[in-house]
């Protein structure tokens, strides 16, 4: 047996966070107090789609970006709901080929504290939303 620790890859850090029960958070209609979902099975979402850049957070290892959901939830992960119930990040994340880095460009604290500048200091100046979203 080796000596080394086995890494966790970001989908299994994923499945472990959430009990493999979905994440999803919702509001009955007769009930002012969101809930979580909790049903199984579950699929990994990307919250920062995979054609906006959610595959470099996965290259280095980033899991923030990504929520177990189950079919139904998965299915409601399109148009303009999905980003006001928080099932979608707004911005995108480009590679910094002269640092080997992610570069987030949105509104997203989390991701513009932790990917928002490069190293040669340019910030974030996010100001627009993605063709056809309205502000």
């Amino acid at each position: 047996m080796s000596s080394r620790q086995r890494t966790w890859t970001s989908h299994e850090i994923v499945l472990d966070r959430s009990m493999s029960m979905c994440e999803a958070m919702f509001k009955p209609p007769d009930n002012p107090i969101f809930r979580r979902c909790w049903m199984m099975p579950i699929e990994v979402h990307h919250l920062l789609t995979r054609a906006r850049g959610g595959t470099l957070l996965d290259r280095v290892g980033e899991d923030y970006h990504l929520i177990a959901l189950c079919r139904d939830c998965h299915a409601r992960c399109d148009g303009e709901d999905a980003y006001m119930n928080r099932l979608l990040i707004e911005g995108y994340v480009s590679w910094d080929k002269a640092h080997h880095m992610p570069v987030y460009l949105g509104p997203d604290e989390y991701l513009t504290e932790k990917y928002g500048k490069t190293k040669a200091g340019i910030k974030n100046s996010y100001s627009h939303y993605p063709v056809g979203r309205k502000r």
